[in-house]
């Protein structure tokens, strides 16, 4: 049985503290699928704003 690390954060509930940043790691739909199966709790994607 895992242990329960979720959290709350900005008045979100997470399933894991581990909060993966934006940067160029995170411009691909398929690394982001892995850092969920890996147990990131939330992602920050870039804006689309220029």
């Amino acid at each position: 049985m895992a242990a329960d690390i979720s959290t709350n954060f900005a008045g979100l509930k997470l399933k894991s503290p581990l909060i993966v940043g934006s940067s160029g790691l995170t411009g691909s739909v398929r690394h982001l699928k892995e850092y969920e199966k890996n147990g990131a709790g939330a992602i920050v994607l870039k804006s689309a704003i220029s």
